[in-house]
């Protein structure tokens, strides 16, 4: 199915574009969001992304503004949600790393979540347990929906949150140990090289699109680089705005497409979990 909504672009440069996602380029957040990349310097070019419509799906979108990009791509490519907030010149500082490390291909900034003690930055690769939790989430029924969101609970706390408190804290004192991958959202900035690489994401996917996309970078024998002193802000949920479902049949068939994309990932990879544990080992650095 094609793209059916807008895009916006915005500014010139031939060394970094950024790609960004929004369900109304006239909401408050993404206002303020358009008004500090304007007063970035120096100057980079806007790709903004619009679609709310009932087929939404993220791999859809980020291709639409990819498929902008490759007409007049440039060095570097940044990927961001619209609900960030740059401290100081933190673009700036991933692109500087980019620009002096040859080896690497990507690079993400540390992530501060609203309310959290601890900075976001890795995620845990999937294991054979997370499959099985995804299964058994995809055939409870909506009468019990409590189950399923017990389920993703188990998911969130012991792929995402645990691994993250694990990996830093505020003070920036992080480790990356074997199976951690790099968070490519809410931001990341890549070489134009690997994007040509790697290429589109996977339309199959309404949620994981990006798990999937950090695997196959992996995959690619691409270097990924955490940047201590770039922090972005990440407010939260604010990118998914009018697609927020509200009613629990709506929240249960949301929940059942996320399990569902876990479980697409599991199929895909599980015959190359080894090899991702070992590429993300020697291929995920702190700078």
């Amino acid at each position: 199915m094609s793209f059916k909504g807008k895009i916006y672009l915005e500014g010139e440069s031939s060394n970094l574009a950024m790609i960004a996602l929004t369900p109304d380029i006239k909401r408050e957040i993404t206002v303020n969001f358009m008004n500090m990349v304007r007063g970035l310097k120096p100057s980079i070019k806007l790709i903004i992304v619009e679609d709310s419509g009932a087929d939404f799906s993220f791999a859809k979108s980020w291709n639409a503004g990819l498929n902008v990009w490759m007409k007049s791509p440039t060095k570097y490519l940044a990927f961001a949600h619209d609900d960030i907030r740059f401290e100081g010149n933190s673009i700036n500082k991933l692109v500087d790393v980019l620009e002096a490390h040859n080896d690497i291909d990507v690079v993400v900034p540390i992530i501060k979540e609203p309310g959290a003690e601890n900075v976001s930055i890795l995620n845990r690769i999937t294991p054979k347990d997370f499959y099985f939790y995804s299964r058994i989430g995809s055939i409870i029924p909506i009468s019990l929906f409590p189950v399923l969101e017990y389920f993703r609970g188990i998911i969130r706390k012991k792929y995402f949150l645990e691994p993250q408190r694990e990996a830093g804290t505020n003070n920036h004192d992080l480790s990356v140990s074997e199976g951690y991958i790099i968070r490519l959202f809410p931001m990341c900035v890549l070489k134009k090289s690997i994007v040509d690489k790697v290429g589109l994401y996977d339309e199959n996917y309404y949620f994981g699109e990006d798990i999937d996309y950090t695997y196959r970078l992996y995959l690619a024998n691409a270097r990924a680089a955490v940047v201590r002193d770039s922090v972005v802000e990440h407010f939260g949920s604010y990118s998914i705005g009018k697609r927020e479902t509200k009613t629990p049949k709506e929240k249960y068939i949301h929940l059942k497409k996320e399990l569902n994309a876990w479980n697409m990932i599991h199929r895909k990879y599980r015959k190359e979990f080894d090899l991702l544990y070992e590429k993300a080992k020697e291929n995920t650095l702190i700078i």
